[in-house]
């Protein structure tokens, strides 16, 4: 079976329908970088698999699945790819996906058409695609530079064979409920013996409380002496009896707080009730009413004061008068020996005369008016003054005054308090502090003998308890043994489990060991032909570990190629090691081989090795895509994988347009070799 067309619109870089027949013996796709020779690549990838296995990781959230479709400018007509086959008896068939998924072909028909499912790989389409379409960026990944366990994984699943996966993976999903039945086990167990302590613990101490057990019904009677409606059940009793306890324990405590706020408040009101406190307070009583006396009289000689100002200033326009009439004489004078305000004759001496007389007149008024504001403003501030201080001294009489009454007060709720505690004094008697020490002794007794009684009580209970916490114990005990040889049965089944997985990946690895011991000498054959170094001539591999497998690839004396090669020889090294896997799948039915630019970084002298190894394989009778960006190589490839059976081939030239993505630009057919160029005459 070989490939037979693609055909691809709105698909990565192509905008329009594009339409490739393939020739039956080899296709070489030649175009400049962008041109779309990976793009066709994509479809024959994408096609078979339904995904893109380059760009696996994502980059800012976003996966090469965002890109499958057409993202460029402008809008595409329609979005598929389709791969065609052709089997070796000439029937046709193909496979379409679109953005909704298959859309044309069945996807399980395609699979055992193009695989032998009984020995291929469980994803062998994607196994198919890994090892018959080999990339530029992916040639050394999946060889040279591969860890070694992924390289021996990817041999293993490129050789297929017996599938031992459904048998490993059957064994090590057994092996994982095995090894979760035994931490169930475990945490079981755990807690069992957690539940054996516990109860080994509760014992100890009901053995404890019991060896200081007393007369239990001279306990029993104490309680019911002590608390009000005793219950009938001595279980009961025992709740009932740490209830009043508490109530008990509290009411001492208050007994204690009571007795110190009396004491203090005795004591208060002992310093009020003396002689000095009296005289105190007649001090201060007649410090108010002197106050009070004074208060008046202050009072009439301000009203005085203040109407004697009034009538003052009513007469300070007149003497306001007078002053201007004082100022006006001074500067204007007499007017021809006249007076200027009347017109009579009169001598400057005595004009001067009535000026002074008015000045001193107004000077007078003035003199008096500022000292009565000056009375009134004392007189104002003394009144305010004595009714602070009697206001000062009213408070400071009425808390000397009020101080005994509120200390009785206080005393009298402390009694009340010490009364609802049981703590009452004689009839006609007062409470006194030495009530309260006898009081507090008392409940402190009762306490005591409480607490006794309990703990006897409690004992009593221990021994009933002891009874059941025994019988609970060797139930727990019994099913620790019991869990003890579940959990050892369960491990001695996940040994054998994990016995069983290491032996299928034993023997699935034996069986690639001799898949790669006759894959050893292709390999050997494509290294030599391909001569990535002069000193080195052979490639080998080497096996390593038992259960976990690895595959190193060495030359020389045990060297790693990875770190003795440079880029472009470790490229020829990959292409032997991919060729070599791909040549020895006994499984795929597809006998095409893809090969995307693989002269990438790869000398002119190894590019022709490549050539005449890729004209051997055409030769076997493989079909050879191969895509290349150097003309002249592309002319190589058409004349050396020619052949001269009746296996055509073609020569495909790729363009890019803006605006409208990859296009199809020249197809030459390449004529098969004539089967004689000389004939005898």
């Amino acid at each position: 079976m070989r490939l037979s067309s693609v055909k691809a619109a709105g698909f990565r870089g192509i905008q329009q329908k594009i339409d490739i027949q393939f020739a039956k013996g080899f296709v070489v796709i030649c175009g400049r970088n962008g041109s779309g020779k990976s793009t066709i690549c994509d479809a024959i990838e994408f096609a078979i698999c339904g995904l893109l296995q380059k760009h696996g990781d994502s980059s800012g959230g976003e996966t090469i699945s965002d890109y499958v479709w057409w993202r460029g400018t402008g809008q595409a007509a329609a979005k598929f790819v389709t791969v065609g086959f052709v089997t070796d008896d000439g029937r046709e068939l193909s496979i379409t996906r679109t953005p909704d998924g298959t859309n044309g072909g069945d996807e399980d028909a395609l699979r055992r058409e193009l695989c032998n499912v009984s020995i291929a790989p469980s994803d062998c389409l994607r196994q198919l695609c890994s090892t018959s379409l080999f990339r530029d960026d992916d040639i050394t990944q999946l060889s040279v530079d591969m860890p070694e366990s992924e390289r021996f994984a990817f041999v293993k699943d490129a050789l297929g064979g017996a599938d031992f996966g459904v048998f490993e993976n059957t064994a090590k999903r057994a092996h994982e409920l095995v090894r979760a039945r035994v931490d169930l086990h475990e945490g079981e167990y755990e807690r069992e013996r957690q539940r054996v302590t516990s109860l080994r613990t509760e014992l100890s101490q009901a053995s404890i409380q019991v060896s200081t057990q007393r007369d239990i019904a001279e306990a029993e009677e104490s309680v019911r002496r002590i608390i009000r409606n005793p219950p009938v059940d001595a279980s009961n009793l025992v709740e009932a009896a740490r209830t009043e306890l508490v109530k008990l324990m509290a009411q001492s405590g208050s007994l204690i707080k009571l007795r110190m706020a009396f004491e203090s408040l005795s004591g208060r009101l002992s310093a009020i009730e003396t002689p000095a406190h009296n005289e105190l307070e007649q001090a201060l009583s007649r410090e108010v009413e002197g106050l009070r006396d004074r208060i008046p009289g202050v009072e009439r000689r301000n009203a005085e004061l203040s109407r004697e100002l009034a009538q003052k200033e009513e007469l300070g326009a007149l003497y306001a008068s007078l002053a201007q009439l004082h100022e006006h004489g001074i500067r204007v004078g007499l007017l021809d020996q006249s007076c200027p305000l009347c017109g009579s004759k009169i001598r400057n001496e005595t004009f001067q005369e009535h000026l002074a007389e008015i000045k001193r007149i107004v000077e007078a008024k003035s003199q008096e008016l500022g000292r009565l504001v000056t009375d009134n403003a004392r007189a104002n501030e003394e009144l305010r003054m004595l009714r602070v201080e009697l206001n000062r001294k009213e408070n400071e009489l009425k808390t000397v005054s009020e101080e005994a009454e509120l200390v009785r007060n206080e005393l009298r709720k402390t009694t009340r308090e010490a009364a609802e505690l049981g703590l009452s004094p004689l009839q006609g008697e007062s409470l006194t502090a030495s009530a309260f020490p006898a009081a507090i002794e008392a409940r402190q007794r009762v306490l005591s003998q409480l607490e006794a009684s309990i703990a006897t009580l409690e004992a009593s209970l221990y021994v009933e308890r002891m009874a059941v916490i025994q019988h609970d114990l060797e139930i727990a005990q019994n099913k620790v043994v019991e869990i003890s040889d579940r959990l050892t049965a369960t491990k001695k089944s996940a040994e054998r489990a994990k016995e069983a997985v290491d032996v299928i990946r034993r023997v699935s690895g034996e069986i690639v060991d001799d898949r790669l011991a006759e894959l050893a000498p292709l390999l050997g054959e494509l290294f030599l032909r391909l001569r990535p170094h002069v000193d080195w001539n052979d490639l080998s591999y080497i096996l390593r570990g038992d259960v976990r497998r690895f595959l190193r690839l060495a030359v020389g004396d045990n060297l790693n190629p990875r770190f003795m090669f440079s880029s472009g020889q470790r490229r020829a090294v990959g292409l032997a090691f991919l060729l070599a896997v791909h040549m020895s799948r006994p499984w795929c039915r597809l006998r095409s081989l893809i090969l995307d630019d693989p002269v990438q970084h790869i000398d002119d002298y190894r590019a022709l090795h490549l050539v005449e190894v890729l004209s051997s394989i055409r030769q076997s009778g493989r079909q050879v895509i191969c895509t290349v960006e150097d003309a002249a190589l592309a002319d190589l490839l058409c004349r050396r994988l020619r052949s001269s059976r009746d296996n055509e081939g073609m020569l495909i030239q790729l363009k890019y347009s803006v605006g409208e993505g990859v296009k199809l630009g020249d197809v030459k057919e390449i004529h098969t070799a004539p089967d004689l160029v000389l004939r005898s005459a």
